[in-house]
């Protein structure tokens, strides 16, 4: 329930804008003293301070103790998740990236793991995983969604995959239900597994299906599986400085998956040894960066990379030597891979309804 402020303050509340605020809104003292003005009182504020605690429940998390300000406004973000989950197909948030606004956040975390790789973030930004060597870890932030406290973080726990020829380059997840995991490795290689827990990569099993991507691609760094399951992204930091797409044709598998025909981005132009590729959700911006700087494409036709065209605005990371990174409701998760081992996280994004 809340309360109607007109019903309950009768006479120390505005009434004179019923489209902007049916229930009426505050006003001041006509006169010092003369009890015109609405009453700072216990029921009002307790009703702000109920919805705000309502829309943590709905999260299913506890407030962090912290203020809010921008960049890590912790309600504002229950409210994004709340919204997510119980619109879900009937109309969603989509979160864009915005380089022109983009600002660091100045915080970064040690995973106290050497030349990680392949960063992503649970949507509810609840959890992280990073590669290093054959071995998938995950984390969960320390400070709230998203936010990373400066802090020597430990693992949740972690899985060796033994599929993996050497070095497992990044890891994918299937963002609606965490059940199903890809990894991607040093020979080109796209593993599938489900989890029967899940976001626990500990509950791991193999599906026995793996996807070559070496014919087009030399040294894949991160795949990124979208379109409700049907396509697979994947970024080349070889000799091509490629993204190419794959089509599965039964969602969230691999079997029967293959190269989608002329569906190859170029970006030698801009982008050299790209490391990771993100698209949005509409399919009409995609994502992708080298070193540090985070670049973008809009696509004319949705998940169509033959009508891609590079945007003059860029953003620098800083502080990392070699990033590889993630993107999620606005938020950037970049890993420095030249051996530091640190995890920092930069505002890229911004978020509307359609």
């Amino acid at each position: 329930m809340a309360i109607i402020p007109s019903s309950k303050y009768p006479g120390q509340i505005d009434t004179s804008d019923p489209n902007g605020y049916p229930n009426g809104k505050a006003q001041n003292v006509t006169t010092a003293g003369d009890g015109s003005g609405t009453p700072l009182e216990k029921d009002w504020l307790n009703d702000f301070y109920g919805f705000v605690q309502a829309m943590l429940g709905i999260a299913d998390l506890t407030a962090s103790g912290n203020p809010e300000a921008v960049g890590i406004a912790e309600n504002l973000s229950q409210i994004v998740e709340a919204l997510d989950v119980r619109l879900g197909s009937a109309g969603r948030l989509r979160h864009f990236p915005d380089l022109g606004n983009a600002f660091d956040l100045d915080v970064q975390s040690d995973v106290g793991q050497d030349n990680i790789r392949g960063p992503y973030v649970e949507p509810r930004g609840r959890y992280f995983w990073v590669c290093n060597g054959a071995v998938v870890y995950r984390y969960s932030f320390p400070d709230g969604r998203f936010r990373l406290d400066g802090s020597t973080l430990t693992p949740d726990h972690s899985e060796t995959i033994s599929e993996v020829n050497v070095t497992a380059e990044s890891v994918w997840f299937r963002p609606d239900t965490g059940t199903k995991m890809w990894v991607s490795d040093d020979q080109d290689n796209v593993f599938q597994y489900t989890l029967s827990t899940p976001w626990d990569v500990t509950t791991a099993t193999y599906d026995s299906l793996s996807l070559g991507l070496g014919t087009e691609n030399d040294s894949v760094r991160g795949i990124f599986i979208a379109d409700g399951g049907t396509k697979l992204y994947a970024a080349s930091d070889g000799v091509g400085n490629e993204i190419n797409r794959y089509d599965l044709p039964t969602p969230w598998t691999l079997s029967g998956a293959g190269f989608a025909t002329g569906q190859v981005l170029d970006t030698t132009a801009n982008v050299l040894s790209p490391q990771y590729v993100h698209l949005t959700d509409d399919g009409k911006i995609l994502l992708t960066g080298n070193g540090t700087t985070v670049n973008t494409y809009d696509l004319s036709t949705a998940w169509d990379l033959t009508t891609a065209t590079h945007n003059a605005t860029t953003y620098t990371i800083t502080g990392s030597s070699h990033a590889c990174a993630t993107f999620g409701l606005g938020y950037l998760l970049s890993t420095n891979t030249g051996g530091s081992g640190q995890v920092k996280m930069d505002v890229i994004g911004r978020t509307v309804m359609g």
